[in-house]
Parts: structure tokens; sequence; C-alpha cells
């Protein structure tokens, strides 16, 4: 891609593995899209950040605190991450239920490549956070165009999973 939109190629680092990855070749079309988007980078990343705090302020107002999101500032993603300690495991799996039953698109979290026995001899360090945080984790949609339909959605979807574990946590 880099090559392609400035005409010249990069460097390799002398970090650079002995991994090496089948090469993209793009059209001059998709080059000039590309190329139409970079600026518009701003505003997306902006819209990002600004959906990915809107849902943490909606989970924090509807008492579901105790569901994490990842990663907790700042989010550039096109997806949040929701995650939860075993011990409250059952509001995230509630509020997801309730999400889907509203048409919200969700993912839920694969197993960590270090984790994979393929892989697990390249792990170099200590990834107790990760280990912590991809069970029963879900992504969320943050995309910048999300618009009023789809809060609606998801605010009602919110809204359902709160009295659930309001009633629950009356319960327990």
């Amino acid at each position: 891609v880099y090559s392609k939109c400035t005409g010249t190629h990069p460097k390799q680092s002398e970090d650079t593995n002995d991994y090496r990855f089948q090469i993209f070749k793009m059209s001059d079309i998709e080059a000039k899209l590309i190329l139409l988007q970079i600026p518009k980078l701003p505003e997306i990343i902006e819209r990002r950040r600004r959906n990915a705090a809107k849902w943490a302020e909606m989970l924090i107002k509807a008492g579901l605190n105790r569901i994490r999101h990842l990663p907790p500032n700042h989010n550039i993603f096109v997806k949040m991450l929701l995650s939860s300690d075993e011990i409250c495991r059952h509001e995230l799996e509630i509020l997801s239920r309730e999400l889907m039953m509203s048409g919200v698109e969700l993912e839920w979290s694969y197993i960590p490549l270090h984790m994979r026995k393929p892989f697990s001899n390249f792990r170099t360090a200590s990834m107790k956070t990760t280990e912590r945080n991809w069970q029963g984790a879900v992504s969320v949609p943050v995309r910048p165009n999300l618009g009023d339909e789809d809060w609606h959605r998801i605010q009602t979807a919110v809204n359902r999973a709160e009295r659930k574990v309001r009633f629950l946590r009356g319960h327990i």
C-alpha cells in the first residue's frame, strides 16, 4: 500500500524477522481510493473515539460498570472489546444477548495466538492482562458511521440488560 501510494518502497528495518507474507498487489484505482481516504482519517478516528466514549458512558449510567471496555481510553478501532472478570461474566453475557436480539453486530473474541499450541513457544513475556481479558470478551461496534437508529437499538438493549442485571443482583 505504501509503495503504491507514494511511489517509493519502505526500507526494511534491522529488526525484521524471517517470516514473509504474501504481498497484496493493488490496482491503481484501489491506490487512488486509499489516497482519497487519508485526509479523512483524523475525522474517522475522532468519531471512533467519540463512539467508544459513548459506549463507556452508556454502560456506566446503566450500572454495568463492572464490564470493562478495552482499550479504556482513546479507542481508534472499528470495534471495541468488552470484557469482564469471571465473577460478573454473566452481566456481559446478558448484555451480549440483548445486543444480539436488538440486531447489534457483535464479534466474540478469539483465543490469543500465544495461547495456541503452535505458537506457545514464541511467547517471550508475561501476558497476564491478555489472559485475564480474552475469555468471554466480545467486540461491539464503534465504527464512525453509527447513526441515530444504531444508537437507539444499542440504548434499548443496554436498558433491557440493566433491568435484568439489577434483578439478578437483587436475588443473589
